[in-house]
């Protein structure tokens, strides 16, 4: 985010801007993946509707973010992306701190057909 609101792009940094989005996609990639996980944890007999809903809230925000981004300033998007990943990161400690205490996802089990659960293994 810093280096959103510092660098000043110019044709001679390609490779930059590259590295840059190169970054942000892993990044986007690793946290995408361990959202899925904590969904499937947490709601794990309700999986279909919480993912349908994290998508319908995905698309949202993506057509909140069109809507606005032709009215507002590059550096007013960077603060409310920044704002927007804190508040969420702020969730996601206080939903880590609610679990602490709890010793077993109350997520589905991982059971064979024969009835034999290999999360014992």
């Amino acid at each position: 985010m810093t280096v959103l609101l510092t660098w000043e792009p110019s044709p001679e940094d390609v490779v930059i801007f590259f590295v840059i989005t190169g970054g942000w996609g892993l990044a986007d990639g690793i946290w995408q993946t361990q959202l899925s996980t904590i969904l499937g944890d947490l709601f794990g007999e309700q999986l279909e509707a919480i993912f349908a809903l994290g998508k319908m809230l995905q698309a949202l925000g993506f057509t909140v973010t069109f809507a606005y981004s032709g009215l507002l300033p590059v550096f007013a998007k960077i603060y409310i992306l920044g704002t927007v990943l804190f508040v969420s990161l702020l969730g996601y400690v206080i939903l880590e701190l609610r679990l602490r205490g709890k010793s077993q996802p109350c997520g589905r089990r991982a059971v064979l057909e024969d009835g034999y659960d290999i999360t014992q293994i």
